[in-house]
């Protein structure tokens, strides 16, 4: 019931507007906490670089280790500092920063930080985010 329950989680407003304008000029990738049934509507909408999801790798984002993000650098054999992950959940910040990615926390309600790992950008839409990586959105 709960896989079920997800799949019908539609995307914010600002999602389509980010994946279509980034992912021209960059490769995306999809890391989620999930199993693969809960993405079935999500891999419809794009057509990501690779999808890295917790049943795949036995791993969650939101350790504190970094070992998801580790398993997402050595997949691709690069630096982690080449990798900049976007997400909304404090501990999945913490995770991919111990792993060594550029980190930007997705914090559309305005919340307080709360930890001593800090994200190395903070942005409220995704259209900022695109800001952050050189890509101007016009969301009109």
């Amino acid at each position: 019931m709960l896989a079920q329950q997800h799949t019908l989680s539609q995307p914010f407003d600002d999602s389509m507007l980010f994946l279509n304008s980034v992912g021209k000029e960059y490769p995306i990738r999809l890391a989620s906490d999930t199993d693969d049934d809960m993405l079935r509507t999500l891999k419809q909408i794009y057509a990501f670089d690779h999808i890295f999801t917790s049943e795949r790798l036995g791993l969650y984002k939101a350790n504190a280790d970094g070992k998801f993000f580790s398993a997402i650098i050595n997949h691709y054999g690069v630096r982690p500092e080449e990798i900049i992950h976007i997400g909304d959940g404090r501990l999945e910040v913490i995770g991919a920063s111990k792993a060594g990615i550029i980190t930007c926390w997705l914090n559309r309600d305005n919340k307080m930080w709360s930890h001593d790992v800090k994200p190395d950008y903070e942005v409220n839409s995704l259209i900022e985010a695109a800001g952050i990586l050189g890509i101007d959105i016009d969301s009109e």
